[in-house]
């Protein structure tokens, strides 16, 4: 079998040498009768030699001929020959040679690898997280009223506005609603009872953004939101994907079969994000929980198949009047922690609070 025979090349990668094993064995020998007929040859014309500078002309020649023999002994012998031989390889088996090249892009190019920013409400978060990367798959969750959808779409936006193109899959806020949002946070200001010249201005930035949206609503089939995506990927160039909330495309299933549809559904985003490089923002739901008490990674409803799988886990927290975003994952270099933060109901944004700020509340509230 395979895991007992050795690859031998006889000519090591070139064009002279012996063909196979049998020629292997006297080839050497044949090699160096051949040499030692030239030396001979040479050893009496320079004996016969009267000119000097014929004379250092064969001595070139001669040791042009020990370079050969060395190079036979070392390249074409049969102890050389079975010296070279190799396994053969098994595909799932790997050196480190194999991915050098990779190991060395993970350390030497560590800040380059670091992504884009989150936008300067929220600075913290790209502090832990190192920003935005592709090809990653981030899971965000919280209790129901918590902001979820507020949250990405402010995180989103700000992303848009620096170049990522993106495309929403809003299953649980229609996109009319979501985007009325988004232009809020994006101008800053409260739209709610604006004008129509208002309006215009403020559509007409926002028609800028390279943004897409499916419009699919409510309970929808995996398969059909990842051709969306597939397509958006490759017609638009989307690189960043928001779900919100994987729940919608497992309805119709119960008890295990549910678990199984959320681990299926999983595994498609999951492979999607790695495979078009596309990092996609991925909300769920946490199981119920005691009010009043953080909620942690296990918390995420389904089989552990999410957590496990993504990239960075982000938790919106409210303990009391303090409200954060608790990093509990981070794939990228394992940094950790929390990002306390109050909400303008002006901009419906998220604006990052300072750990005194933070502290005040906590101790307020108790």
């Amino acid at each position: 079998g395979s895991r007992r025979c050795k690859i031998v090349s006889t000519r090591g990668g070139g064009k002279v040498g012996p063909k196979d094993a049998n020629e292997a064995m006297i080839w050497e020998k044949r090699a160096r009768e051949e040499v030692g007929l030239v030396r001979r040859e040479l050893g009496k014309q320079l004996e016969e030699s009267d000119s000097e500078e014929e004379k250092a002309t064969i001595r070139q020649e001669l040791s042009a001929l020990e370079l050969k023999e060395t190079e036979i002994a070392e390249q074409h012998s049969l102890k050389s020959i079975l010296a070279r031989q190799e396994i053969i390889r098994n595909e799932a088996v790997l050196s480190f040679t194999d991915f050098r090249d990779d190991v060395r892009r993970e350390l030497c190019g560590y800040h380059e690898a670091q992504g884009i920013p989150f936008g300067e409400d929220l600075p913290g978060l790209t502090a832990i997280l190192k920003g935005h990367r592709a090809g990653e798959m981030s899971v965000f969750t919280g209790r129901t009223g918590q902001g979820k959808t507020t949250l990405l779409s402010q995180l989103s936006l700000d992303l848009c506005q620096q170049g990522t193109r993106t495309l929403w899959g809003s299953f649980e806020v229609q996109n009319a609603k979501l985007v009325a949002k988004m232009m809020q946070q994006q101008q800053r200001a409260n739209l709610r009872g604006c004008s129509p010249e208002e309006f215009e201005l403020a559509a007409h930035d926002f028609a800028q953004l390279p943004m897409w949206f499916l419009k699919y609503f409510g309970s929808t089939k995996m398969e059909h939101v990842l051709d969306a995506m597939d397509f958006a990927v490759h017609a638009h160039d989307v690189k960043h994907v928001i779900l919100d909330n994987l729940q919608f495309m497992t309805y119709g299933t119960s008890g295990d079969d549910k678990f199984a549809a959320i681990d299926d559904c999983l595994a498609k985003v999951r492979h999607f994000a790695t495979e078009s490089q596309v990092h996609v923002s991925l909300v769920m739901h946490p199981r119920k929980e005691e009010p009043g008490k953080e909620i942690h990674m296990n918390s995420v409803y389904g089989s552990g198949k999410a957590t496990q799988d993504s990239d960075n886990v982000i938790i919106l927290q409210q303990i009391g009047k303090l409200r954060y975003l608790d990093v509990q994952k981070n794939r990228f270099d394992g940094t950790r922690g929390k990002v306390p933060f109050s909400f303008n109901r002006e901009t419906l944004r998220y604006q990052e609070i300072s750990a005194e700020e933070a502290d005040a509340m906590a101790m307020e509230e108790e």
